[in-house]
């Protein structure tokens, strides 16, 4: 009819909502019956790698029947039954060659449990019975009444679906431990250090000493709100050793923008501005918490590290580290924070006590204990962020713990896109909703919600949930607003709930942190500082003996940032930073409060993805207590024996033609990983960064080279080597036997290359024969003077390849 069209036309095809409803309910493969192959394009964009779309048909440019049996065999190798005969007329199954081509068994290996796990099937049938709830067979197998059996079955059922979901998250709690560091002992820095201060607490004794500390040829800026422009003008010229900041002492900033977020981010601006890129270390005084007898003292500064850790990502060879200092600056203090900024090892989150200097780092946290009753919810739960999808489900689990009234914040309220919807739900499961519209960096409106609460039914649980991101936004280009904007939602409603709160008797104040503010996340700086601040808030909290948690939540699956843009989230998928059911992540939840956590990283990780690209421009130890990184890394830089095949082609290319060989391969497997179409026309020359590489596919065009290749390539390959043709002429030394090289280019180089030159450079055997047919040097002898600085400093090898390069052209 007319009126489908029309709605076809006017209403949401909530297309990428029905695959990923579909993939989060384990489909894994989709298949397009249509002419083309449009729909299966987009649900692979929406999907990522995990799911895999088929088209049956590819158009016009395909004949059909090509076609077809190009997605048959596609669907058979992802395990999907194929009826051949009905394709292919007398088809048949035949055994495989026993031949062993290439001498490499390529099938898995089945692993061997060290504990084989055998149910007994009359265990198996007595818990299917249950989760059937089939009383009367359970009343025969145990001999009981069936009103015995009737009460009992429930409660099995919820037992058994609690152990199940405890044992399915218990692979991705994650939590902070901080470790003891030996080495430190460094008792001066070396050369100049640029210390940057606040300019209103310049003459804090504290600071004074920690100036001090730096040596007297420290260069001090007191730093008094400049913009970014004005800071870059007044950086010093001489060359720098390192920067310290100590901006995180200064006044906060506009709203409740945590002290020394945005001047840190703007010294980092202005020093790449400037082209300082001397390490930069950003110092805080009880931001973090090494154990239970050393609190968090200052929250507000724990902002500063959110910072760092996005830093250290974007930056990699401008940022230094952060660094935590003791009340109390004694020498000992000085001496140990002199070595951590010093030091050249992978350390770069570190704080300093009294007991010695200690790492950061993040590690496998279990649940404790057996479980024991499951944590009941009571009263009224006010939940921030309440009409949105992340705040919509824990809603709904507050009320099926026990909750008797929610009280759901948002900025539009009942105005909201679902909310009368949830609302109606949740008053349906017995519970008393209200949905007020209430902007939480507001701290009179939120007073007033709070006063509003019913006495009868006390606020006994808080959760915020609230949070507002502008998306992936570089250091570089982040500006003083969308600082501000970023953090007023997530900073100013968990202040102002602390503070409102304070005198009330709560069973949970839960705060929803993120993993940018626990591992880092390139372009989320301002979102990364004011969850590291959640981070801080809860611990403090815990300090002053009154509930905090914050969990750090990796991806969820149907809610969240990574819902809201889905470029973002397709981006953790690739990462590594797998999307989780919100039934499990709240089951999560559940055991955090169940065990009175006070921090914990909640994420399912593929560490084989994270690791490599979150190391591959800068080596990190915070993940190196994880077993499964440790093997990741370990294998990454092991040999492998693939890649025969291609060093049997690469010996029977001539020397001549092994550049353009190089050039070509690697130029391809660029353009795939970009996702170019052509590759011809990717410049060689042209900078990895410049074609828009970062850490994820830098990793990635890694992979496919050593897969090609047969070779062990680091990690860091694309920054070592940051173009096509770098990394050919690396590739072709790795593989020996590289271009022949040109006797008329040896000779110019031995005219112009004295024979003590090429005798330190190893070469002079090489081309002795040459040397006798070079021209006579007395006459080049003075000009070979003249020229040293810019000929002889040089590597003669350098000179041969870049002569060899010029040759080829």
């Amino acid at each position: 009819t007319a009126g489908y069209w029309v709605r076809q036309v006017r209403e949401t095809v909530r297309f990428a909502d029905g695959v990923g409803w579909l993939q989060s309910r384990g489909v894994r493969t989709l298949v397009e019956a249509g002419p083309g192959g449009v729909l299966s394009a987009m649900a692979q964009q929406a999907c990522g790698e995990e799911v895999t779309a088929v088209a049956l048909l590819r158009g016009a440019e395909t004949p059909e029947d090509t076609a077809l049996a190009a997605a048959a065999a596609q669907l058979y190798v992802r395990g999907v039954p194929v009826v051949w005969e009905s394709l292919f007329a007398g088809a048949r199954h035949v055994e495989l060659p026993t031949y062993a081509f290439q001498h490499q068994r390529y099938w898995p290996e089945a692993a061997e449990d060290a504990m084989p796990v055998v149910q007994d099937p009359l265990d198996a049938e007595f818990w299917a019975s249950v989760e059937r709830h089939d009383v009367r067979t359970l009343s025969e197998s145990l001999g009981l009444d069936t009103d015995v059996v009737s009460s009992v079955v429930p409660a099995l059922s919820l037992w058994r679906d609690r152990l199940r979901e405890d044992r399915a998250v218990e692979g991705w709690r994650y939590r902070e431990t901080w470790k003891a560091l030996d080495g430190f002992s460094a008792s001066a820095v070396s050369g100049p250090w640029l210390v940057v201060v606040p300019a209103d607490v310049s003459d804090d004794p504290w600071l004074s000493a920690v100036v001090a500390a730096m040596g007297p040829s420290a260069h001090v800026l007191e730093y008094d709100g400049y913009d970014r422009g004005t800071l870059a003008s007044r950086l010093p010229g001489n060359e720098l050793v390192g920067v310290l900041s100590l901006l995180a002492f200064g006044a906060a900033g506009p709203g409740v923008t945590p002290p020394g977020v945005l001047p840190t981010l703007v010294l980092l601006q202005a020093l790449g501005d400037a082209g300082i890129d001397a390490p930069v270390w950003a110092v805080t005084r009880g931001a973090v918490s090494v154990g239970g007898q050393d609190p968090v003292a200052s929250p507000w500064q724990a902002g500063i590290w959110g910072v760092g850790r996005v830093a250290a990502l974007e930056r990699p060879q401008q940022w230094g580290g952060l660094v935590d200092l003791p009340e109390e600056f004694d020498e000992r203090a000085a001496r140990r924070l002199v070595s951590v900024v010093s030091a050249e090892r992978a350390e770069d989150q570190v704080a300093v006590r009294a007991a010695g200097a200690f790492g950061r780092r993040l590690v496998h946290a279990p649940a404790s204990g057996s479980g024991g009753v499951p944590w009941q919810v009571r009263g009224t739960v006010l939940i921030t962020g309440g009409t949105g999808g992340l705040g919509a489900f824990v809603a709904r689990w507050a009320v099926e713990r026990g909750a008797q009234h929610v009280v759901l914040l948002s900025r539009r309220g009942s105005a909201a896109t679902g909310a009368q919807r949830l609302s109606s739900e949740l008053e349906a499961m017995g519970a008393r909703v209200t949905v007020v519209a209430c902007d939480v960096a507001d701290r009179s409106a939120l007073a007033n919600v709070i006063g509003d609460i019913p006495a009868e039914i006390p606020l006994r649980m808080v959760v915020h949930a609230a949070g507002v991101s502008h998306g992936v936004v570089e250091l570089d280009s982040v500006t003083p607003e969308q600082v501000e904007a970023e953090l007023q939602a997530k900073v100013a409603g968990a202040t102002y709930l602390d503070e409102l709160t304070r005198g009330l008797e709560l069973d949970a104040f839960v705060l929803f942190s993120s993993g940018a503010s626990s591992w880092g996340s390139g372009g989320q700086a301002a979102y990364a500082a004011g969850n590291a601040y959640l981070d801080a808030l809860a611990a403090h909290r815990r300090a002053q003996g009154r509930p905090g948690t914050a969990i750090a939540w990796g991806n969820w699956a149907e809610a969240g940032m990574a819902v809201d843009s889905p470029e973002q989230g397709e981006y953790l998928r690739r990462l590594g930073v797998l999307p989780m059911s919100p039934q499990l992540a709240l089951a999560a939840l559940q055991r955090v409060l169940q065990d009175d956590e006070t921090g914990l990283t909640v994420t399912d990780m593929d560490w084989s993805r994270f690791a490599p690209a979150f190391t591959v421009s800068r080596p990190s130890a915070l993940l190196s207590d994880i077993p499964q990184v440790n093997e990741v890394l370990a294998g990454s830089s092991e040999s492998t024996d693939a890649g025969s095949g291609f060093a049997q082609r690469w010996a029977d290319t001539p020397a001549a033609d092994r550049p353009r060989f190089l050039h070509e391969l690697i130029r391809g497997h660029v353009a795939a990983v970009l996702g170019h179409a052509l590759s011809t026309r990717i410049d060689i020359g042209q900078a990895f960064k410049e074609l828009g590489f970062d850490s994820l596919t830098a990793v990635e065009l890694r992979n496919r080279l050593a897969a090609a290749t047969g070779l062990s390539l680091p990690a860091t390959m694309a920054f070592d080597y940051p173009s096509i043709a770098g990394l050919a002429d690396h590739l072709s030394e790795a593989l020996g036997g590289g271009p022949e090289p040109d006797e008329e280019v040896l000779r110019k180089l031995i005219a112009s290359v004295s024979p003590a030159k090429l005798r330190e450079a190893g070469l002079l055997d090489a081309v002795l024969g040459l040397a006798d047919d070079a021209p006579d040097r007395g006459a080049q002898e003075q000009q070979q003077e003249d020229d040293e600085a810019t000929l002889l400093a040089a590597d003669v090898d350098d000179l041969v390849r870049i002569a060899l390069a010029d040759n080829e052209s």
